[in-house]
């Protein structure tokens, strides 16, 4: 097992001028993430849980993704039945639905859910990019229930500094129909 040293990409954006990066510097990190995502894809790999505090970034600005707690390996014709996540960067296919086990340490475990994960891993994505241009998250709710209802709807803002390309991007993988965002490979060709 390898050491990892670093901070987390959360705790990296919290030294920042409005927590967030200029969009050079997040596209450099983003497409590390997509690039490592893309190689647990290939490899059947779904992560279930990615988020700021689960990319440790080095002193030369390289990416690691960590926390496989939730994870699983899968078959690209297998569906997961058990989703694991955080509330703001949970897809709408998820918040659809009505079935899950309460609440363990601020993470919901969902069950009676059929997706491809890799499609959820997708939207994480979407999200990260999001935070890292902007400083926040696209879906913002006063309470979880408001939260889930934004998500559902996939209607976001875009601020008028994200460039057309970023814009095209997030638009791309934050659909909120599983089957038609693109996939890391996909994401990465866009780069």
């Amino acid at each position: 097992m390898e050491l990892v040293t670093g901070v987390s990409l959360y705790n990296y954006l919290k030294t920042k001028t409005d927590k967030k990066l200029e969009e050079s510097d997040a596209k450099d990190i983003y497409y590390q993430i997509v690039k490592g995502m893309n190689y647990l894809h290939t490899n059947n790999i779904i992560h279930r849980d990615l988020k700021l505090e689960n990319i440790i970034l080095d002193d030369k600005k390289r990416i690691k993704i960590i926390d496989f707690g939730f994870g699983t390996i899968t078959t690209n014709d297998d569906y997961s039945n058990f989703f694991c996540g955080t509330p703001s960067y949970m897809p709408p296919e998820i918040v659809g639905k009505k079935d899950y086990i309460g609440m363990i340490n601020k993470i919901y475990i969902y069950i009676n859910i059929i997706l491809l994960g890799s499609y959820a891993d997708i939207w994480t994505l979407g999200i990260l990019l999001y935070y890292l241009i902007c400083g926040f998250f696209p879906f913002r709710g006063l309470s979880e229930k408001d939260l889930y209802k934004k998500i559902l709807k996939g209607q976001f803002t875009m601020p008028d500094t994200i460039s057309t390309n970023a814009s095209k991007l997030l638009k791309l993988v934050l659909k909120t129909d599983p089957k038609v965002r693109p996939s890391c490979e996909e994401v990465i060709k866009l780069n």
